[in-house]
């Protein structure tokens, strides 16, 4: 069924471009615009083992595709990352800033230091832009369970609060029943 929409729905295109009507022909151009313009974005870390196991495994993905190496974010645009999510925390405003800071000089020493690490040991440590976004993402997951534990302990201090002031009214009514 959905072939022939496909089809129904060419075959004026098909007559067009000077191809057949017929529906092997039809389908054989669907074929062609397909190939010529579908496009795959195929996203894969460098680091490890795992990549270059990939590429031998399928030496296509080097040889008949186009590489796009990306290269590490500059501190402008993890602060606009930092400042976008750390938007949606429950943190006071005037600490905001500060924090998106400090997060990207987080990121940016730890670069530092891997590139040293490379240098002196000649081993890579590899930060990437989801490392980047994995320290906001577990900082903001560690903020929420704070807050969860923090509301946990100052509902325990309120509860025993309660409990002393109405201890100390009993309290003080036995006193006021023995003197009597």
């Amino acid at each position: 069924e959905e072939a022939d929409a496909i089809v129904d729905s060419l075959r004026n295109s098909a007559k067009e471009a000077g191809r057949g009507v017929g529906r092997d022909d039809v389908m054989a151009y669907f074929n062609t615009l397909v190939r010529s313009n579908l496009h795959v974005v195929l996203c894969m870390s460098p680091s490890g083992k795992q990549f270059r196991t990939r590429l031998r495994q399928f030496p296509s993905l080097v040889n008949c595709c186009t590489l796009d190496w990306y290269d590490p974010w500059p501190s402008h645009a993890l602060l606009q990352v930092a400042h976008r999510l750390i938007a949606n925390w429950n943190v006071p405003s005037e600490y905001k800033d500060r924090m998106a800071e400090v997060c990207v000089y987080m990121h940016v020493s730890v670069e530092k230091a891997s590139a040293r690490f490379l240098t002196e040991l000649k081993r890579h440590n590899y930060t990437t832009p989801t490392s980047y976004l994995e320290l906001l993402n577990s900082y903001d997951q560690i903020l929420k369970e704070m807050d969860e534990l923090i509301a946990i302990r100052q509902q325990k201090l309120s509860n025993g609060l309660s409990t002393l002031e109405r201890t100390n009214k009993e309290v003080e009514a036995m006193k006021t029943q023995l003197i009597a």
